[in-house]
């Protein structure tokens, strides 16, 4: 593992680490102060209340330099300054770096970090004192240097020099979650050290020196927004703007070499032919069923529920999947090892596969790269449209659906038997059905009460068990119905929970009590235990594309009768509409008959994934979709 990965990464806990877009030929202005020395400030800058930029800003980079020098591997020098404008902005003035635990002495050098402050008119500095530093264990292979600076309030800036020691090419990150005056990047290397520089920038270069084939290179953005998280962002690390480093000889590779270095390291290759202990009892019974999917199931769900995750991903076993089987807990990728040796033991065809979390980052297909990957699953291809991605790490995961952090992401499919490896795009076409029936009746004194049937597939599924238990009946009941006035579960009864081949049914009975009856109204939501939540599109502008990770169907069904000495004043009416392109779609249908209210609400998915240039069209539809959905019934008094 340690000669493949020798590329380490470098975290701040004020930076975060996310779109590909290619940056234009124009150029921007560059600020003033925008680099200087060390312990050299302006006094602008000590009494500056705001970004000018980002008026809301809690804090903001002033800059960010980063120098890549070569000698005997890749070194990068940072000097990062940092304001702080108020409380709230006090949380970015904590240090971490992550290393290699064996390298400490040759990757970390010449720290050291300070906080200015403005008292009397007078710029005074706090040195960091060394003894508040203090190291964290991230894993067996991997520390962390961790500091607070000291003497921060509102209105400090504080700021940190040093040089690491990363092997292998970094990735420079223009963009963080706060935002930054000037981010610059310098790599000065010797002759002979080709590399190539890849932008993944939406606004132009605010300096640029030297050409592409160059030794000695100069990049920089100038006030680069923060990134905020979005709902259903692709990945915040690929959406971050960024230059992505690598050698020239690497431009050449393929999935195929990039298959072939990993099945070189005994970590990753070695545990996938392991035997478990006691594996025997496993494998006769799995041998014993009739079908592969009774097999894949049973499997899955023993590695499942005999193994722990130790909350860390890795597509390696360091110490043997035999001793993490042992010991009940281990790294995702070895757990996954153990479901994919065991079905090879039954004769499931299977794969291993290389992935990256969301938060890892996005899979780039036409970029073969070996750091990318973060854990290992096991694949199967069920037929030409579907496939089964397991991941037996995840204690709510089913062998049916592929987990949602790997949706709509590329992954390396390894093939050891064939030494053939290819990069498979994962989705699921079939769309996640949620279906609510409710059936109930409102009488003369305000009240409604009834039964709901709520059936749930898919993804669907998964997140309602997830909810349920990880916060527990009370929590996930008032989850249901905190969005209604006055309404109350009286009980509820799950159905199929376990059972990963049938849909999750809830069976729940209900009382509301209705408003407006002191007035001579009756008012009744007919869009009752909708679990699609806020709407998640009210921002009038976004950054990054939307993946919606599967597709979505909601059908909101209900009878309701009415009570006698009422009428009705109104009745949502019947409404249909679609983005432009027809792939999401709302559909209402409401009647009423002898008495009986009848509603059908339908919403529907053709898709997943869509571009930041759709948003505009697809905020408008959501707009219009929830001013539908929360449209009462009106009922008035005779």
């Amino acid at each position: 593992m340690t000669k493949l990965f020798t590329s380490l990464f470098l975290l701040l806990v004020f930076a975060a680490n996310a779109q590909t877009i290619v940056t234009t030929s124009q150029s921007a202005q560059i600020p003033p102060n925008a680099l200087q020395p060390y312990g050299k400030i302006s006094m602008d800058d000590m009494t500056m209340k705001a970004c000018d930029f980002e008026k809301d800003a809690n804090a903001e980079v002033l800059f960010d330099k980063g120098t890549i020098t070569s000698d005997g591997g890749v070194y990068i020098k940072k000097h990062v300054r940092i304001k702080i404008f108020n409380e709230a902005g006090k949380r970015v003035a904590n240090f971490r770096i992550e290393y290699l635990s064996t390298l400490m002495e040759k990757q970390l050098s010449g720290l050291k970090a300070e906080t200015l402050n403005l008292e009397n008119g007078e710029i005074i500095a706090s040195p960091l004192d060394k003894k508040s530093i203090y190291t964290e264990t991230v894993d067996r292979e991997h520390s962390a240097m961790v500091f607070p600076f000291p003497n921060v309030r509102a209105g400090s800036v504080i700021e940190v020099e040093f040089t690491f020691y990363v092997g292998g090419f970094p990735t420079w990150y223009f963009q963080r979650e706060i935002p930054t005056r000037y981010s610059q990047i310098d790599t000065d290397l010797p002759t002979g050290v080709t590399f190539r520089a890849i932008p993944y920038v939406r606004q132009p270069f605010a300096k640029a020196v030297g050409g592409v084939d160059d030794f000695r290179q100069i990049r920089a953005l100038a006030n680069i927004p923060s990134l905020p998280d979005e709902p259903f962002m692709t990945s915040r690390q690929t959406n971050l703007q960024r230059l992505e480093y690598t050698l020239a000889s690497r431009l050449n590779f393929t999935w195929q070499i990039v298959g072939n270095k990993y099945m070189e390291i005994p970590e990753f290759s070695s545990g996938l032919d392991k035997g478990l202990p006691q594996e025997k009892i496993i494998i006769d019974k799995a041998k014993s069923m009739a079908s592969d999917n009774e097999k894949i199931s049973y499997i899955f769900n023993t590695v499942k529920e005999h193994m722990r995750w130790n909350e860390k991903h890795a597509p390696f076993s360091f110490d043997g999947v035999s001793s993490a089987w042992n010991k009940q807990t281990g790294y995702s990728g070895e757990i996954n090892m153990m479901v994919y040796h065991l079905l090879k033991k039954v004769g499931v065809k299977s794969f291993p596969m290389l992935v990256s979390t969301k938060n890892h980052g996005r899979v780039n297909v036409a970029n073969p790269d070996a750091y990318i990957f973060n854990n290992m699953v096991v694949y199967l291809r069920v037929d030409s449209t579907r496939c089964y991605v397991l991941d037996a790490s995840d204690k709510y995961g089913q062998f049916n659906e592929i987990p949602e952090d790997y949706l709509n992401h590329f992954g390396l499919k390894i093939d050891p038997d064939e030494n053939h490896h290819d990069a498979l795009f994962l989705e699921k076409k079939e769309p996640a059905i949620q279906s609510i029936f409710v059936n109930a009746e409102v009488n003369a004194n305000g009240k409604m009460a009834g039964t709901t049937e709520i059936s749930s597939t898919g993804r669907n599924k998964i997140n309602a068990i997830k909810s349920y238990k990880t916060n527990g009946e009370e929590k996930y009941l008032t989850s249901l119905t905190n969005d209604y006035t006055g309404l109350k579960i009286s009980s509820i009864k799950f159905e199929d929970m376990d059972v990963d081949t049938l849909p999750l049914k809830q069976k729940i009975a209900f009382e509301q009590e209705l408003t407006g009856l002191a007035e001579g109204y009756l008012y009744f939501n007919i869009n009752l235990f909708n679990l699609m939540g806020a709407n998640p599109f009210m921002k009038e502008n976004r950054v990054s594309d939307i993946d919606f990770g599967y597709r979505h169907n909601y059908t909101i069904s209900g009878f309701y009768k009415l009570p006698n000495g009422y009428k009705l004043d109104a009745l949502p009416k019947n409404v249909s509409v679609a983005i432009p392109d027809g792939t999401i779609t709302f559909k209402r249908i409401v009647t009423e008959e002898n008495g009986m209210v009848r509603v059908r609400m339908a919403v529907n998915h053709k898709q997943s994934l869509y571009f930041a240039e759709n948003y505009a069209a697809i905020r408008e539809f959501y707009k219009q979709m929830y001013s539908f959905l929360n449209e009462p019934v009106v009922l008035k008094k005779i």
